[in-house]
């Protein structure tokens, strides 16, 4: 459990200091010394002797990841013309759906005929290649001229400490239950650690977390609803396999072609809805893509142990539909309308809000079922 949750809460709990510094130095840098830093990071996680040192492995791997998730989206910002930035985020969409459908059948071979440790190592070459390539193709990022000033560590370790509580308090205390008392104390906790961060946050000179962006409506509404997306996605992705194996008796590959369903819809709309986004407006299409998923969490809600494999199917590419619709549009409306100043701190910010939708998202999901 915990080689996945320290690289989980790692990614969460330093994207935002990765979007920070990539603002203050220039995105270029950090993009390719995230690569290299995933890279060694796999290099240990593949060479680790024992569960402790792969743990410690998965945590620098995932400081890699950070800095990839935090100033990928903010590249895209740069390289596209406000009138085209939809598009640009809408082929996004392509590699994650192709990293979401061949991630499990390659691992799965390669688990098979080789070893666990060829899944880190499999990465190796693709990070040193491009951590090379991004220091002659990326073009240099504009900064916002505050390197010389203070870093927030103050505000930063906050932070960290902030989502780690946060973190640790959905994927532990709602999945397995915990004791009324000690639930008391972790919210008493964030509540203490989290008004501290705000004080620490509205007082520094250059913070880690502009305070002012949350105050921005389409910014605070793009991240929530960013946030809440991811929530009833990896609910569904949790619970459906279960229903899947237990209630319709699916075999293991059955199964895994019926939840293609999902990848697959968003790999086909997902551009087409960043495409879109440029002409109508992100506002409809987010709209739209949100009604979508919420009909398709109404027919997945329907479910009886009668429906057929395809029925399944078709509601989950509903609810396929509706992410592609919503999520390139939101996140281009959301960078679209700010500044280069602190577009990494807001694709951090959007990153982090996504991955606590995930956590809270398979929390719930394993709160319910249990």
């Amino acid at each position: 459990e915990w080689v996945v949750m320290s690289y989980l809460l790692t990614t969460s709990t330093t994207l935002l200091v990765w979007g920070h510094f990539s603002d203050r130095l220039g995105r270029n840098r950090f993009y390719g010394f995230g690569f290299l830093v995933f890279g060694v990071g796999s290099l240990f996680c593949a060479l680790a002797p024992t569960l402790n040192l792969l743990i410690a492995a998965r945590f620098l791997q995932a400081l890699g990841a950070a800095v990839l998730m935090a100033n990928g989206p903010a590249l895209i910002r740069q390289a596209f013309p406000p009138g085209k930035l939809g598009r640009g985020m809408g082929f996004v969409g392509i590699p994650v759906s192709l990293g979401l459908m061949s991630g499990p059948v390659i691992g799965g071979y390669l688990i098979e005929f080789f070893s666990w440790r060829a899944l880190f190592l499999l990465s190796l070459p693709v990070c040193f290649l491009f951590s090379v390539l991004s220091r002659f193709v990326l073009p240099a990022t504009p900064t916002t001229g505050a390197s010389t000033r203070k870093f927030d560590w103050a505000g930063s370790t906050l932070w960290a400490l902030l989502l780690a509580a946060v973190s640790f308090f959905l994927t532990h205390a709602l999945s397995t239950g915990i004791s009324w008392p000690m639930a008391t104390l972790f919210i008493a906790v964030i509540l203490f650690v989290g008004i501290v961060f705000i004080r620490v946050e509205a007082m520094a000179a250059d913070p880690v977390f502009p305070l002012a962006l949350l105050k921005k409506s389409f910014f605070f509404i793009g991240v929530m609803s960013a946030l809440l997306s991811f929530l009833i996605l990896f609910a569904v992705l949790i619970l459906i396999p279960f229903y899947l194996d237990r209630v319709l008796g699916l075999s293991a590959s059955r199964t895994g072609l019926v939840m293609l369903t999902i990848p697959l819809t968003v790999l086909l709309v997902a551009p087409l809805a960043g495409w879109l986004s440029d002409y109508l407006g992100a506002k409809l299409l987010s709209t739209l893509g949100l009604a979508c998923s919420c009909f398709g969490l109404l027919l997945l809600a329907l479910l009886t142990p009668q429906t057929s494999p395809w029925g399944v199917a078709v509601r989950l590419m509903f609810l396929g539909i509706g992410q592609a619709m919503f999520l390139s549009p939101n996140s281009a409306s959301v960078l679209g309308r700010l500044g280069n100043k602190n577009s990494g701190t807001a694709a951090a910010l959007l990153a982090t809000a996504r991955n606590l939708g995930m956590m809270l998202g398979v929390a719930l999901a394993g709160m319910a079922f249990s």
